[in-house]
Formats: C-alpha cells, structure tokens, sequence
C-alpha cells in the first residue's frame, strides 16, 4: 500500500468512526448491561473462550 492510499484509508476511518461513534457507544453499552445477543459455540456462558484437547479443557 502506498503512502497516499494509508493515508485516504486513514482518513476514511476517523471519519466513519466519528459518524458510528454514537451507535458505537450505544451497542458497547447494551452488551456490558445484558451480555451479547447470540453466544457462539466455541464459547461458554460467560463469553470465555474454551479449547478442548484430548485429555485436559483450556480456558482462554
């Protein structure tokens, strides 16, 4: 990547996060009150992340 494509890229980035920031703000606080709305398999009740190997469970 060029230095004029980093710093358009940039640009675009700071700009979209100032338009989102409320909704940003707004889904951030939504889950630390009521958690996140669907919780993937790899993960346990709480959102810990846990491995499984043959003969011992890891959590992250």
């Amino acid at each position: 990547m060029t230095l004029g494509n980093a710093a358009i890229r940039q640009s675009q980035e700071d700009k979209w996060l100032a338009e989102n920031q409320a909704a940003i703000a707004a889904h951030n606080e939504r889950v630390a009150e009521s958690g996140p709305l669907l919780i993937p398999d790899w993960a346990d009740d709480k959102c810990v992340f846990v491995a499984c190997c043959a003969t011992d469970t890891i959590l992250l």
